[in-house]
C-alpha cells in the first residue's frame, strides 16, 4: 500500500492511498531484528490489525515504544488499546479513544493537542 499526505494552503491534510502492495502477518518477520533495535515503532490501521499486533508484541518485548495513528479509523483491539505507548488520532478518531490519556490529537493547521498535560502545541511552517 502506498500513500501520500498532501496539505492544502489552509493546513488540512489530504491522505490519497493505494491499495497496491498488501502487509501480512508473515511480512513482520523480515523486520524483526529492526523493530526489537528500535527506540520507536510506528504502526497504522492501513495494514491489517494482525499485522500490527504481532509487530507491538515483538515491540513489547524488546522495549521499544509503540505509536499508533489510528488512521483510518476502525476498532481497536484489546492487545493495542492497553499496549501501544502513544495514540495519534485526529480530531474524528480520537472520539473513539476518549477514555485514554496518551493522546496526541493531531489538528491540522492548529497544530496538535496532548491530553496528558492538556496543552496544544501550535503547528509551523518549516523553510
Amino acid at each position: 500500500m502506498s500513500f501520500s499526505i498532501i496539505t492544502d494552503s489552509s493546513g488540512e491534510t489530504r491522505v490519497t492511498v493505494y491499495q497496491g502492495a498488501k502487509l501480512c502477518e508473515d511480512d513482520v518477520d523480515s523486520f524483526e531484528e529492526e523493530i526489537a533495535s528500535a527506540d520507536i515503532l510506528l504502526i497504522n490501521n492501513e495494514v491489517p490489525e494482525e499485522v500490527n499486533i504481532k509487530a507491538a508484541k515483538i515491540a513489547k518485548e524488546n522495549e521499544t515504544k509503540i505509536i499508533l495513528n489510528p488512521a483510518p479509523a476502525r476498532n481497536i483491539c484489546p492487545y493495542l488499546l492497553e499496549n501501544v505507548d502513544i495514540f495519534t488520532p485526529n480530531e474524528f478518531e480520537a472520539s473513539v479513544l476518549s477514555e485514554k490519556e496518551n493522546l496526541i490529537i493531531t489538528l491540522g493547521e492548529k497544530g496538535c493537542f496532548i491530553k496528558e498535560i492538556k496543552e496544544t502545541i501550535p503547528s509551523f511552517k518549516i523553510d
